[in-house]
């Protein structure tokens, strides 16, 4: 992991440093992408067959794929589903390592499918769209998504949510085509019309 993080390092930076500050850099760099992304500096391992370590090799991959992206420092990370493929616990270290990386002032954008409640409600904020793109809800996810909950709960025919049911699901549920045309709302109109469009 360390020499792929130095490669990148070296191919985004050497047209503009020189090649003592791009070691030095490059090493502080690395250093820092390991601490962000939970990886210890670690030489070559010869793993085991099974299906555990075929999925911790998938979690490593993805975070060495965040800790390429963190060598260029940018101010914002887009992650295409980036716990795609992943077990539990690995999307978890995933997620912990995005979460390490948001705490040093980054933003990171995701999109996540079928996120579980731990997942779902480690985000900050939430952009739902409907079919077609067309946005259904843009805001704060609140403790525990108890804004989100709220938001869609407030509109007439919504079925409430189940105690302990996961609120990405419930939201799925609740906001798709069929729902939305048994109920007889369009949840874009309701938003455009909503004090978070604002």
């Amino acid at each position: 992991m360390g020499l792929r993080v130095d490669y990148e390092a070296l191919g985004r930076w050497c047209t503009t440093m020189t090649y003592s500050a791009l070691t030095e850099q490059g090493s502080s760099t690395r250093s820092c992408c390991f601490s962000h992304v939970g990886q210890a500096k670690t030489g070559n391992h010869t793993l085991s067959n099974g299906t555990t370590v075929k999925g911790r090799l998938k979690e490593r991959r993805k975070r060495l794929t965040v800790a390429v992206e963190v060598v260029a420092n940018p101010s914002i990370i887009f992650m295409d589903e980036p716990t795609t493929g992943l077990d539990a616990r690995s999307a978890a270290i995933v997620m912990r390592a995005v979460n390490n990386i948001v705490d040093t002032g980054r933003t990171i954008v995701c999109t996540i499918h079928q996120p579980s409640v731990d997942i779902f409600e480690a985000f900050d904020e939430l952009i739902l769209l409907k079919n077609g793109g067309q946005m259904i809800y843009c805001g704060p996810m609140g403790h525990s998504s108890c804004r989100v909950i709220e938001y869609f709960e407030s509109i007439s025919g919504v079925p409430k949510i189940r105690d302990n049911y996961n609120p990405a699901t419930w939201v799925l549920e609740v906001t798709s085509a069929l729902v939305e045309a048994k109920v007889g709302v369009d949840f874009g109109q309701i938003y455009s019309t909503s004090t978070l469009y604002e």
